[in-house]
């Protein structure tokens, strides 16, 4: 029986855990996804970056040395692309279907990930030669890192084109493997920024190679976030052109970053609208992914809820920015790609904006001509 094999890999800093006010929309599908259907869906969760738990003094010092490293630099990203390719080299079998979920630099590891699978595919039947008496934990956890971490260093972080093509060629023969593109590949706000923002984004060996979705996934859905301010924090949009009807949708919603992604505690309203899209995107394809009713019952989406503004209330510098040039030139401007909750939002004569009653007359929308009438003095 082919099932799904899920993956959920987490924004900058967040690592779920067991008070649900922490929780981001990844790890509340994580949380409705991995036991809806234990036969039939398998489901893996990847923490963010610098999110690692303290380990004692000496190694919780280290630790948290390691995760402001982490936040900083981008240093372990390349960790957690091996992580979740590993993961799927555990599970996947020939016929299964994947689905990738990521948010902000999340969103940036699953889309490598799904470079890594357009390069290298899944090994043919290595989720049973793991299963070999003769293996130990130990001798699995090697063989299962090892193998993951040559796809992703060894061919997917390769620079240049041709020779990336030959090592994936080479990995491919070598390792006899199955073609495994993603069939879903859903992510919220995917940008390349960093945690500080002197550092900026992400350094050059983490770029992607394209911005085009691989013709092979079937579906690929991003949440977008309109309000999003600071400049470091640009996001990655798919390219459409020449992509097939209906295989990407990209939506843009109200709010900052985290408002899109989820993470301000109960203050749900913003992130609940782009979580129950993205929801309804992933249970409409064929066949589905499988979520528990009770994160469907408790969603709480809010067109008029609270929105923040980490440039104002954060101690760090961010430099301004706006995605203006995103909303009107990252792909081509029309109300299909507004969230249906947008408009709302525009016509309500106030909306919470920090601790503020404020018209929602967003910079980035000032220059989209179907809005244009609300911008009018």
């Amino acid at each position: 029986m082919a099932r799904n094999i899920c993956i959920f890999s987490d924004g900058t800093g967040q690592a779920g855990g067991a008070n649900p006010i922490n929780w981001t929309s990844i790890y509340r599908l994580f949380m409705a996804t991995r036991e809806a259907d234990p036969a039939g869906q398998i489901c893996f969760y990847d923490p963010g970056l610098g999110s690692n738990p303290d380990e004692g003094e000496v190694r919780g010092l280290f630790r948290r040395f390691k995760d402001l490293l982490a936040q900083a630099t981008g240093y372990g990203i390349t960790d957690n692309i091996i992580d979740c390719y590993a993961a799927l080299l555990c599970a996947f079998r020939p016929g299964d279907r994947i689905f990738l979920f990521g948010f902000s630099r999340g969103a940036y590891t699953v889309r490598s990930l799904g470079g890594v699978l357009a390069l290298c595919g899944v090994p043919a039947g290595f989720a049973n030669i793991l299963r070999w008496d003769g293996f130990t934990d130990v001798i699995r956890a090697q063989e299962v890192r090892g193998l993951a971490a040559s796809a992703v260093k060894d061919v997917y972080m390769v620079k240049d084109g041709a020779a990336r093509a030959e090592a994936a060629a080479a990995f491919r023969q070598r390792h006899r493997t199955e073609p495994a593109p993603p069939f879903f590949v859903g992510v919220w706000d995917t940008v390349r920024a960093l945690g500080l923002p002197a550092i900026g984004s992400l350094p050059g060996r983490h770029k992607f190679h394209d911005a085009i979705l691989n013709r092979q996934v079937a579906h690929g859905r991003q949440a977008l976030a309109i309000d999003e301010n600071r400049q470091v924090f640009a996001p990655e949009l798919w390219d459409e052109t020449g992509a097939p009807p209906g295989q990407i949708r990209q939506l843009w919603f109200a709010g900052v970053h985290t408002d899109i992604g989820g993470g301000y505690g109960l203050q749900m309203g913003l992130s609940d609208l782009a979580l129950g899209w993205m929801i309804d995107e992933a249970r409409a394809a064929r066949p589905a992914l499988v979520v528990e009713p009770g994160l469907i019952s408790e969603l709480r989406p809010d067109a008029l809820g609270l929105q923040h503004d980490e440039r104002r209330t954060s101690l760090l510098p961010w430099s301004e920015g706006t995605r203006e040039g995103f909303v009107l030139h990252g792909f081509q401007p029309q109300p299909a790609r507004m969230a249906p909750s947008v408009e709302p939002r525009l016509q309500a004569p106030a909306v919470p904006i920090l601790e503020a009653m404020l018209s929602y007359r967003p910079r980035a929308l000032a220059s989209y001509p179907p809005f244009a009438r609300y911008y009018r003095r």
